[in-house]
């Protein structure tokens, strides 16, 4: 492309100093090599033109898209550095909210010296109710400690490994809590059947269960404490000797990822004192 713009510039010259030198006395002869001159400088001319005019500018917009290329990937690049710097950010601020009631909760009642655990499964099936948490034995977890969330009790720790437990739902056919209702301390056993419902059964016929009451965690057993939230009497129903009431749930087992699983021998008192005061917490709020 070079040496044509010099061939060009060559030719150009040349014509020129011929024509300069001419002498008045042979205008014929000059107009003629002038002719001749602009017969050859034309063809380079429409080289120039039409071939090596497109080549520089197909060249320049080559490297104009190389450039255009690399500044492109190096914006992709950071565009992904910030996207995964921002995940990460999310993903924090949704961990602590998930967490910061759990967290107020513990920091509010600091004597049950609780453990938050993350939940990793959750199995809600016909045959058993069962979640696994992220904490084990090298946690301190140890078996028959209770799992809560808020002020609802959520099951007890079946299953101790290193880095994770089982921990076995209420509403699991084999987990058996002694229960009462708030407002006729009416008692009897909490019994789950494999469902997100269960019931309060064995409670004599001489007492009186009202429906929409709260049911708590009694700690007349030996795993879990008093004052604990079970339910709400949905509906109730008697044989003769027992009154059975049927239960629902007092949280949706599907929205919860984080639970605290107390400190194994706390005092019953303790968990009581706890449920109640958070209970009073809540009502003086309210007014």
């Amino acid at each position: 492309m070079k040496l044509s713009k010099k061939i060009i510039l060559i030719g150009i010259i040349t014509g020129s100093a011929i024509i300069m030198v001419r002498s008045p006395h042979d205008n014929i002869l000059t107009n003629s090599v002038s002719i001749g001159y602009s017969y050859c400088v034309y063809p380079l001319l429409c080289i120039n033109r039409y071939i090596v005019a497109p080549i520089e500018h197909y060249l320049h917009r080559f490297k104009m898209n190389q450039h255009q290329s690399s500044q492109i990937t190096l914006l992709e690049q950071e565009n992904t550095t910030l996207r995964a710097r921002i995940t990460e950010l999310q993903a924090s601020i949704n961990y602590a909210e998930d967490i910061k009631e759990l967290v107020a909760f513990r920091k509010q009642f600091d004597e049950l010296n609780g453990q938050i655990a993350s939940i990793m499964l959750k199995r809600l099936s016909d045959q058993e109710h069962y979640i696994l948490v992220d904490q084990g034995s090298r946690h301190g977890i140890q078996t028959d400690m209770v799992a809560v969330y808020k002020n609802c009790l959520l099951g007890r720790v079946s299953e101790v490994y290193p880095l994770h437990s089982k921990i076995t739902l209420i509403h699991d056919k084999s987990c058996k809590v002694a229960a009462y209702c708030e407002s006729t301390d009416s008692h009897g056993i909490h019994v789950g059947n494999n469902t997100l419902n269960s019931s309060l059964q064995r409670v004599n016929h001489l007492t009186d269960i009202t429906p929409h009451d709260a049911v708590y965690s009694s700690g007349e057993g030996q795993i879990f404490p008093r004052g604990f939230l079970i339910g709400f009497v949905e509906h109730i129903t008697c044989d003769g000797i027992y009154k059975t009431a049927l239960l629902k749930p007092a949280y949706d087992i599907s929205t919860i990822k984080h639970c605290i699983i107390l400190q194994k021998g706390m005092p019953q008192t303790t968990a009581f004192s706890v449920a109640r005061a958070r209970d009073q917490d809540h009502t003086e709020q309210v007014t």
